[in-house]
């Protein structure tokens, strides 16, 4: 009888413990789960810091960065958008900026009233332009999109593309900044296609390739007249300030345009323009008191 109890009761806890065995089998089932789980969400982070980063040639990661702007446009967010908005600006003040020519309401220049003589574009060189005095090449660079383009930014055909369509596409700020109106000017198209994204400079002699316009422009870089020198420094200055990080004024030039500044102070002209600009724009310049 005694046997009997024993041979039940090892039956009975072998019985009991027979479905620990298998219970090992639903205890990993999560953990292989989770497993699975967590290397999806490495996967899609290294995919994420990809998109986000891009890649130089060569493989090294470029940190994207920070979109930040202190007191720059916030207002105005379309190149043809600003354009409208400087008609209005110089309602009353149809001259070019590098030239000092008149031009009418519908933008044709006057070149008589200057003395200007085309130097090879005079189709172009018939009608003004909205110039960046700082390019947009100049502060387009700094954007990750601009160098290296971004995931969005592939044609109908599928093909990628970056520069300036690429970075107006994605970059809220490259917007903005384009489209700052403190950084526009009326010049003659020929004379912006020729200055084109070169530096200011100081340059030996006086050339004149556009008859009587006080502009040389040659090495890739380019000399203003007198009188707008200030105009252009303080401008730079503005940009730079507003927009840090952008590399817009470097260590040399910002000596040359402090000379500038102070050879060429703020006149009349100059000042209602800020004023005006304020108003539409809806930031301070506090470069132009």
């Amino acid at each position: 009888m005694t046997c009997l109890r024993l041979f039940l009761c090892a039956a009975f806890l072998a019985s009991c413990s027979s479905p620990s065995e298998p219970s090992k089998l639903p205890s990993n089932q999560p953990k292989s789960k989770r497993s699975k789980a967590n290397k999806r969400r490495k996967k899609q982070k290294k995919k994420t810091r990809r998109r986000n980063v891009g890649r130089q040639k060569g493989g090294k990661a470029i940190a994207p960065t920070a979109e930040l702007s202190l007191g720059g446009n916030e207002r105005i967010e379309g190149f043809a958008k600003a354009k409208r908005a400087m008609v209005k600006v110089f309602r009353d003040r149809r001259t070019t900026f590098y030239c000092g020519c008149q031009f009418q309401d519908d933008g044709r220049v006057d070149w008589a009233s200057c003395g200007y003589v085309p130097r090879a574009n005079s189709k172009r060189a018939r009608r003004i332009e909205w110039e960046h005095v700082v390019p947009a090449h100049a502060f387009g660079q700094s954007f990750p999109s601009w160098r290296l383009g971004h995931p969005s930014c592939v044609n109908s055909k599928g093909k990628a593309y970056k520069g300036r369509r690429c970075a107006r596409k994605v970059s809220p700020l490259f917007r903005r900044m384009e489209s700052d109106l403190f950084n526009l000017q009326p010049a003659i198209g020929e004379v912006n296609a020729d200055r084109s994204n070169y530096s200011m400079a100081e340059l030996e002699g006086e050339d004149r390739e556009y008859g009587k316009c006080d502009v040389e422009i040659r090495e890739r870089k380019v000399e203003p007249m007198p009188s707008i020198r200030g105009d252009i420094a303080r401008t730079y200055r503005y940009m730079d300030t507003v927009y840090p990080g952008r590399g817009i004024i470097g260590t040399k030039r910002r000596k040359l345009f402090d000379a500038w500044a102070k050879a060429d102070p703020v006149d009349a002209w100059e000042r209602t323009r800020i004023r005006r600009i304020e108003k539409v724009q809806g930031n301070r310049n506090s470069i132009v008191p």
